[in-house]
């Protein structure tokens, strides 16, 4: 994580984001997503949520990077959560799907959250939830064809860093809108079964420190090695993290 990042995260949330604001920072196509936007995935669409929910800025990077990350094939963006809730549930992402062949990499970079990882079964049901409790300094790693929901759990944003192959993002959004969000909704009265699903996994809640260690060639779902800086690690070895991030594991 640099301290660009950490300095965009403690901004507050606006409609009026300067893309070619900053020191130095090139910022990528972003995001702001309100309420509105939110509704088709909530547990009560008609709740009196209102407002700016998250920006999400999908190219974050200092100017005398954006080069290094181009050739890699690699983007470092970064979503930021506003605290609060939405009717019963705490303020998260909409959540999306990734593609096949699309591994990412998370860290926390302000706050506190929880982010919701969902895998598909081969039946078209789901194999596994699970809830990981976000800390500070570490990398969730989220395998391919799984989906994801961001929760805002503090009182604070939160901004999360992620790191995935640029030629592999393809966000799935419908499929979580058919079913009205993710499998469980979250809050600060526990977790709720999302009705719209059929024969749902019980939900795993675990810490990042107690995943599996993820080294290249494992697209599981795991803490990856370092509790460094991910920005700076992929960019020692950009070839080497851009074959496993697009789904070539060897």
């Amino acid at each position: 994580m640099g301290h660009f990042a950490l300095e965009l995260a403690l901004r507050p949330l606006t409609p009026n984001i300067d893309v070619n604001d900053g020191p130095g920072i090139f910022l990528g196509p972003v995001e702001i997503r309100s309420a509105e936007h939110l509704r088709p995935f909530l547990e009560d669409p008609d709740s009196e949520a209102s407002g700016i929910v998250s920006v999400i800025y999908q190219h974050l990077c200092p100017q005398s990077d954006a080069r290094l990350w181009q050739r890699a094939g690699l983007r470092y963006g970064m979503t930021v959560l506003r605290p609060g809730c939405l009717g019963r549930e705490w303020v998260k992402t909409a959540g999306h799907y990734r593609s096949p062949a699309s591994v990412e990499m998370m860290e926390i970079v302000l706050g506190s959250g929880i982010v919701l990882v969902q895998t598909p079964a081969p039946d078209g049901g789901l194999e596994q939830v699970t809830c990981v409790k976000l800390q500070s300094r570490s990398v969730v790693v989220i395998p391919p064809r799984s989906a994801r929901v961001l929760v805002n759990t503090g009182t604070g944003n939160l901004a999360v860093g992620h790191v995935a192959a640029s030629g592999t993002v393809r966000a799935e959004h419908e499929e979580l809108a058919r079913h009205r969000g993710a499998a469980y909704y979250l809050g600060p009265d526990g977790a709720r079964p999302n009705p719209h699903y059929l024969d749902l996994p019980p939900l795993r809640t675990t810490e990042v420190d107690r995943l599996p260690l993820i080294r290249l060639g494992r697209p599981l779902l795991g803490k990856w090695t370092t509790r460094t800086d991910l920005y700076g690690d992929l960019l020692k070895n950009p070839e080497k993290m851009l074959r496993w991030a697009s789904g070539r594991f060897s």
